[in-house]
């Protein structure tokens, strides 16, 4: 075979880096070398995003890089792009091979053929050895089955398949010797069991609970409505699933909420959010807002802002809307000017600001089971660590290792970066 060097990069969600993660080590697996993005390879693969505008951007602009890097190279793509827009992606000059999300296995059997490897790829395995990162990402569901007007997911990655409860136990297992932390991922894990017998996001905790391995779990992206009594209570109760909850929120005005077919009102998230707070000490409630959604009156992004201001979150991702073609959205009246949508954004991003400011300040003096993410800064002599309720931490270095977990204490917050010392 082959020798030939490997470069990957990947933008986008958690899901997405678990499927590159995937096909890097089904590559180590024949021999090939992985090499760092930005160094010279033979095969540049970019695992493509296309959420927003931005994110396709994003993707063309790592895919014209990798060209410029080594013009000899074979430039791939793949992830959502490749599934939504192919033909886009290949008028691109410096793309030679295009594989949405539906044929990972095509992408494999290329990789493999440029290898010179005498075999088929078969079917893209879940990442369960050493991964190459401190806390381990499990897919335990692809696609959905929702249709928000302003999302192009569905159309990317289908409907919602969830892996079978024993697959996903006997992976956690297998990760358990490498890793301390798995954060479990997918495009909504709240839908997790819907297609299967027997089988729900709180039933697959409970399994995984009953293994007893030497991990924590972090739960992945909510729709509010499945925040359930039951998940609050293995959150609460459990001590190994992690005090951070990130709620798909989007708006808090019914209105807007209503026209992008969330299926739920503002009043259902304060709700939701009040209840973890109170439920669960120190938890970590944090969210995404959309910004500037066609026809969100001042008096809409106003209610967002007075209901998101009153609840106690910790921490909030805002996206400007971005029209993706496709969607219902995209052609949704009352297109909010571009102007007025990045002042909305600006407005709502410093109340996440101020909102994160105060989840910091309260934590002060507390201590916090925190995973080492870092290697040593040579510089500082110190590590980042993350703790349970999702708060980066810079500690001394050299108490606990690499991916090890230990008790951080909080000491200050200064502009937002949070230090501490180990207990």
């Amino acid at each position: 075979m082959n020798i030939l060097r490997v470069a990957f990069t990947t933008l986008g969600c958690k899901a997405n880096w678990v499927d590159t993660e995937s096909v890097i080590q089904m590559c180590k697996g024949v021999g090939a070398e992985i090499v760092a993005f930005d160094d010279e390879a033979d095969i540049y693969v970019v695992n493509t995003c296309t959420v927003t505008s931005v994110a396709d951007q994003q993707s063309r602009q790592m895919l014209r890089r990798a060209k410029r890097r080594s013009p000899k190279a074979i430039v791939v793509a793949t992830g959502c792009v490749g599934e939504t827009s192919k033909e886009l992606l290949l008028e691109i000059d410096e793309v030679d091979q295009v594989f949405g999300t539906s044929d990972r296995e095509g992408l494999l059997e290329f990789i493999f053929n440029q290898l010179d490897v005498d075999s088929t790829a078969g079917e893209v395995q879940m990442p369960v050895e050493n991964q190459s990162r401190a806390r381990s990402f499990l897919k335990i569901q692809d696609g959905c089955n929702r249709r928000c007007s302003y999302c192009i997911v569905p159309t990317a990655r289908g409907r919602s398949r969830s892996v079978s409860m024993e697959a996903v136990v006997e992976a956690a297992v297998k990760l358990s010797k490498h890793h301390h932390e798995i954060v479990l991922t997918g495009i909504d894990i709240g839908q997790y069991g819907s297609d299967l017998s027997n089988a729900s996001l709180a039933l697959l905790l409970d399994a995984l609970l009953e293994e007893e391995l030497d991990v924590r779990y972090r739960l992945s992206s909510l729709d509010p409505t499945l925040a359930d009594d039951r998940i609050i209570s293995l959150v609460r109760e459990s001590g190994k699933i992690c005090r951070h909850v990130h709620l798909s929120i989007q708006s808090c005005a019914d209105g807007v909420l209503r026209v992008m077919g969330r299926g739920y009102g503002g009043d259902d998230v304060a709700k939701v959010i009040r209840r973890l707070v109170e439920q669960v000490p120190d938890i970590a409630v944090t969210g995404d807002v959309i910004a500037g959604f066609p026809g969100e009156s001042e008096g809409d992004h106003r209610r967002t802002v007075e209901v998101l201001r009153s609840l106690p979150v910790a921490g909030l991702h805002i996206f400007p809307f971005s029209p993706r073609y496709g969607t219902r959205a995209y052609t949704l009246d009352g297109q909010v000017d571009k102007a007025e949508i990045k002042r909305r954004a600006s407005e709502l991003r410093e109340l996440a600001t101020s909102a994160r400011q105060d989840f910091l300040m309260g934590i002060v003096g507390k201590t916090f089971d925190s995973i080492v993410t870092s290697k040593i800064s040579s510089d500082e002599n110190v590590v980042s660590a993350f703790s349970d309720n999702a708060v980066s931490v810079s500690l001394p270095a050299g108490v606990v290792e690499y991916g090890g977990i230990g008790k951080a204490l909080i000491d200050r917050v200064d502009n937002l970066k949070v230090c501490g010392s180990w207990r």
